[in-house]
């Protein structure tokens, strides 16, 4: 029955999704083009995000160093293994109109990127590791912190909104 759900909705999100010749169709980057791009495709704001991930970065480090191979340590390594496999199989190209800062990870210059976005996938899984540890009342600061992500990398046309999907599905249910 679930197969034959998903295969009709499918079927139908085919249908209704408009043909663009030699352009993907990304509901994400229609939603955020809605947005003031002034605050998003701004290097400061890009330089926090940039911060916010070696923060995550950082903290997982730590854990390595102090704890040796936890939970999360293996889950991060997981993700990344899984996006450089996904990622030599798969390659988008950038999409045109592109934003690429001088703060940005990676640097301004790349002319693609891998599926799955390794800037989402590590807050999410750092911050659902934080809020199990440390409490779940932080769990509003990390969905702030992930929606802000997502917004920035969609205005600023640094992931398509699958790879903020699957970025944020992986490390969900990775952890769970």
């Amino acid at each position: 029955m679930t197969m034959l759900s998903s295969t009709i909705g499918a079927t139908i999100g085919e249908l209704l999704t408009p043909l663009q010749q030699n352009n993907i169709h990304d509901v994400g980057f229609i939603v955020v083009d809605k947005l003031p791009k002034r605050f998003f495709q701004n290097d400061m704001v890009i330089l926090l995000n940039s911060v916010i991930l070696l923060l995550c970065i950082g903290y997982v480090t730590l854990e390595a160093f102090f704890y040796g191979a936890t939970t999360l340590v293996r889950h991060v390594v997981a993700l990344y293994l899984l996006r450089f496999v996904v990622g030599f199989m798969t390659r988008l190209p950038v999409p045109p109109g592109a934003y690429q800062s001088p703060t940005d990870i990676p640097p301004k210059g790349s002319n693609f990127f891998f599926l799955f976005s390794a800037h989402t996938a590590t807050i999410t899984t750092v911050g659902l590791h934080v809020c199990e540890y440390w409490g779940w009342h932080l769990s509003p600061v990390f969905a702030i912190i992930i929606l802000l992500q997502s917004i920035r990398l969609l205005s600023t046309r640094g992931h398509y909104s699958a790879d903020i999907i699957l970025a944020i599905s992986l490390s969900v249910f990775l952890y769970i």
